[in-house]
């Protein structure tokens, strides 16, 4: 039986990230210091400058809504100020950037997620490795998503003057 909105809605708070992905449960224990850090520099970063250009909105570990069987706790995610109808108590649809940085289990975010996210729509992926400090992005291309060349600096069509230089995160 797959597991729905519904039943994702009558999990107990207890501090861990709870999602479901294609019917199926998936918890997650609480991210290390250094994931952390590197969310809240991410999160700094963007928000900011989301702010400072009315861009939209940026989140982080919000319920992100993408089917009837898949609930998503994305570390980061942004929303443009033209999509604010997504936005409720959840987010109900596919965020424009989700931003999901490596910690214990690399595989959920690299296979599980990215299908997820792909099939969902997300029009913007990235993979930030803490370990390597390094950054992955993928761009949604004739419904699939495509590898961007990323540098030392990461820029996006979905915020106009926004860089990210690949080393700030990990400082």
């Amino acid at each position: 039986m797959k597991l729905t909105y519904e039943d994702w809605l009558a999990i107990p708070y207890d501090g861990k990230r709870h999602e479901i992905m294609d019917g199926e449960y998936y918890v997650s224990s609480s991210p290390n210091l250094k994931h952390q850090l590197v969310v809240t520099e991410l999160l700094t970063e963007l928000g900011t400058h989301c702010q400072s250009h009315a861009l939209g909105w940026v989140v982080s570990y919000v319920g992100t809504v993408l089917g009837e069987y898949t609930i998503a706790m994305p570390d980061l995610l942004f929303i443009g100020k033209d999509r604010a109808s997504i936005i409720s108590d959840y987010v109900q649809g596919a965020p424009d950037l989700i931003i999901e940085v490596l910690d214990t289990d690399r595989d959920y975010d690299e296979r599980v997620k990215y299908q997820i996210y792909e099939l969902a729509g997300v029009p913007e992926y990235w993979i930030i490795d803490p370990k390597s400090e390094t950054a992955k992005v993928f761009r949604h291309a004739g419904g699939r998503f495509a590898a961007v060349e990323v540098g030392n600096v990461i820029t996006t069509p979905l915020l106009p003057e926004f860089e990210l230089r690949i080393a700030d995160p990990f400082a």
